[in-house]
């Protein structure tokens, strides 16, 4: 199994995603709320017994989209895990006015396409590196991309363009 975390790391993750969900439960907190959802997309793209390479839907969308192939959103997820520190999450999603894949950065778990489905969420975060990696995001990020659940990320896509399809602005 490729592990983007250790079990000790995944388990405290796995606490605060508990937290935020039970957060929802007593509060219905929009920050909450959206931080629960992206934990819980986070994780699914993470649990993979072993790493599948990029097919489906996902290819398709990928290629002829606006990120124009898999090499290019695997460099880009790099690239924003190397920039600056105050970017939290990295969230792919289908936008469901142009039917496009787009790759959202945000400081926060608010801050993404008020039109998007997310398809995969990358937890920017210190909780989510800081026990095996320390200050290292490059490392992470290269775990992460390596580790990366390619048919549950097509998953959600294939299920998030049958959501859009009848959407019209």
């Amino acid at each position: 199994m490729q592990n983007v975390i250790s079990l000790p790391a995944y388990t405290e993750h796995a606490k605060l995603a508990e937290k935020y969900q039970q957060a929802v439960a007593l509060n219905n907190l929009h920050h909450d709320r959206n931080a629960a959802l992206l934990h819980a997309i986070y994780f699914r793209c993470i649990e993979v017994p072993t790493p599948v390479p990029v097919g489906g839907a996902l290819e398709i969308a990928l290629n002829n989209g606006i990120i124009g192939g898999v090499e290019n959103l695997v460099s880009d997820l790099i690239t924003i895990a190397n920039g600056p520190t105050d970017v939290k999450w990295a969230i792919l999603s289908l936008d469901i006015l142009t039917r496009q894949l787009v790759l959202d950065q945000t400081t926060d778990h608010d801050s993404f396409g008020v039109a998007a489905i997310p398809v995969m969420a990358f937890d920017l975060y210190e909780h989510a590196y800081w026990m095996d990696y320390g200050t290292n995001r490059a490392a992470y990020a290269e775990a992460f991309v390596a580790g990366l659940n390619w048919a549950e990320v097509d998953r959600r896509l294939t299920s998030a363009q049958k959501i859009s399809s009848g959407v019209v602005l």
